[in-house]
């Protein structure tokens, strides 16, 4: 109220006028008011007052459904946009982040996203989204591939000559299962001898090793059907080389293999392995060498989609792994070596979405750093609880290949 009890002293009537006498979201913060008091008699006083307009109101914010995907979380064309409206506010800022309530994010997750809406005063709202992940999906996709046309998917062998293990469609629960980290594991070892199928009817077949949730235990076929499930989901990265990807291989492996092999003779020699003809005594190695392989590698498209074994879009794929530690266009990271932190400017992309990754050079992934909206300034990434040594740091950008920095950390 501006009137704080204007009176006449004869008792005269009063009429009283404020100006202005209403307010929108333009007149947010201090305005002045006038106060015009008039008797019947057409005498009049004014005075003056400040009147604080504030905005109280959070956004309306709709969070998009829950859904089951099989790929990257991170790729919002394919998890859903959160929509804003505001009172005052025409640029709503949406912000998320992701907590894993149930499971592992690299493998089958249950993840819980907080959208959050800020208007231009500082008011939030939040709301929640349910995203579950689930390798089921894309593994389906891969072994329904058909090669050669004839209309017949085409099983994954694992192994070679007299161990082998015919991995066929409808058998993707079955691999889900069998690749959840298991409680127990034993020393890597070959396929037993003779030729099994794994088709979806039985799970934990006798002649496999498993512990008391159905996990594989020997980590050497654990690996090896996860790369060859990798390289039939995404067959571009059958050919990237493993001398690219940050991951250090015992010089026994890499004597068994050519100067530049690719990621497909890496499963040509790990089937050669799980037949018993090769690193009989150095299976530990060879299983080493593809759990960091894995850990580098992704059965999605850069959009969030599984690729399906398909051709399509691989050749830009592929570009994009070899242009690791090649300069992304306007992307700078400074400084180098670094000691607490390090800051990455994405500025050249303001708006758009990121995902930072950062590795050690076992391939173990360290830290992940969403961005659902790249800042006209530099991004900060914390070092302070990591040792000395060298680090990878990966932005995946959109229309961008993947730009991929070594960092060293010295104090």
């Amino acid at each position: 109220m501006v009137d704080a009890g204007s009176s006449h002293p004869d008792g005269l009537a009063l009429t009283l006028a404020v100006s202005p006498s209403s307010f929108s979201c333009a007149n947010i913060g201090a305005n002045e008011v006038s106060l015009t008091v008039t008797d019947n008699l057409g005498e009049s006083a004014l005075c003056s007052a400040t009147v604080i307009v504030a905005d109280q109101t959070g956004p309306q914010l709709d969070c998009p459904a829950n859904i089951t995907v099989g790929c990257d979380t991170s790729a919002l064309n394919s998890t859903g946009f959160a929509t804003a409206t505001d009172n005052c506010t025409s640029a709503v800022q949406l912000s998320y982040s992701d907590v894993i309530i149930a499971g592992s994010y690299e493998w089958s997750s249950t993840i819980k996203r907080t959208w959050t809406a800020e208007d231009a005063s500082g008011n939030t709202s939040v709301c929640e989204q349910i995203i579950e992940k689930s390798p089921a999906i894309w593994i389906a996709e891969a072994l329904s591939w058909d090669g050669n046309g004839d209309g017949i998917p085409d099983p994954i062998v694992m192994g070679y000559s007299t161990r082998t293990m015919r991995i066929k469609q409808g058998a993707e629960d079955c691999l889900v299962q069998w690749l959840t980290a298991p409680t127990q594991t034993t020393a890597p070892a070959p396929l037993p001898s003779g030729h099994s199928v794994v088709d979806g009817y039985d799970c934990t077949p006798a002649y496999l090793s498993f512990d008391d949730n159905g996990s594989l235990t020997n980590p050497l076929l654990s690996q090896a059907i996860l790369l060859a499930l990798y390289l039939r989901a995404n067959p571009a990265q059958a050919s990237l080389r493993l001398n690219n990807l940050p991951c250090e291989v015992h010089p026994v492996i890499l004597q068994a293999l050519s100067t530049n092999a690719t990621l497909g003779e890496v499963l040509q020699v790990t089937n050669y392995a799980l037949a018993n003809i090769v690193f009989v005594a150095h299976r530990q190695y060879l299983t080493t060498a593809l759990t960091c392989i894995n850990s580098q590698l992704t059965a999605c498209a850069s959009n969030g989609s599984s690729l399906s074994a398909s051709k399509t879009g691989t050749s830009a794929y592929l570009e994009s792994w070899v242009a690791r530690e090649a300069n992304t266009k306007n992307v700078q990271l400074y400084p180098n070596p670094a000691s607490k932190e390090v800051y990455l400017d994405l500025s050249a992309y303001a708006g758009s979405q990121a995902t930072l990754r950062l590795y050690d050079m076992r391939g173990n992934l360290l830290a992940t750093q969403e961005i659902a909206s790249i800042p006209q300034g530099p991004v900060m990434m914390d070092l302070q609880s990591y040792p000395e040594g060298v680090v990878v740091l990966t932005a995946t950008l959109p229309g961008q290949p993947v730009y991929a920095q070594r960092i060293v950390i010295q104090r």
